[in-house]
């Protein structure tokens, strides 16, 4: 596979499964489909904006 050869797609794949992954965990902690924790809303919402960081970090890079 091409993207598996670019590094920085496949960063930038990681990255964005990543912004969908903290995004769930964000949603799901809110609604009370998992125990809410303001602690874990916050660690979720460091990683969503770390893996943007990186998303566009990778993407600036092609």
């Amino acid at each position: 596979m091409d993207i598996l050869n670019n590094r920085n797609r496949l960063l930038m794949l990681m990255s964005a499964v990543l912004i969908v992954l903290a995004i769930v965990l964000i949603i799901f902690n809110l609604t009370g489909a998992m125990e809410y924790s303001k602690h874990n809303t916050i660690t979720f919402s460091v990683l969503l904006a770390a893996a943007i960081f990186f998303f566009i970090k990778n993407m600036r890079r092609q």
